[in-house]
């Protein structure tokens, strides 16, 4: 019974530090970059109307990079070997 009790302290204490912290509350803290595929496609248009939308909800800039050719190639590439820069790549 004194173990069930102290069981129930220790969580009745631990709670509240569990729900201190939320590491997903400050993202995005820099802007966003969104790729595309080609100026003018329909993949374009939606990836600009969601960094529309997305700049309205998260108060940070979402950039929209359209790159053609090579069959969606070259967007993949860049994304590929694109490292942790000053914003974070929705790939």
């Amino acid at each position: 019974m004194k173990a069930l009790a102290s069981l129930a302290a220790v969580l009745a204490l631990a709670a509240p530090l569990a729900h201190g912290q939320d590491p997903a509350a400050g993202f995005p803290s820099r802007p966003v970059r969104i790729f595309g595929q080609g100026t003018g496609s329909t993949a374009d248009y939606l990836s600009r109307y969601l960094s529309q939308r997305l700049h309205e909800r998260w108060g940070q800039p979402v950039i929209v990079d359209s790159r053609s050719g090579a069959g969606g190639t070259i967007p993949t590439d860049v994304v590929a070997k694109s490292t942790r820069g000053p914003c974070p790549t929705i790939r």
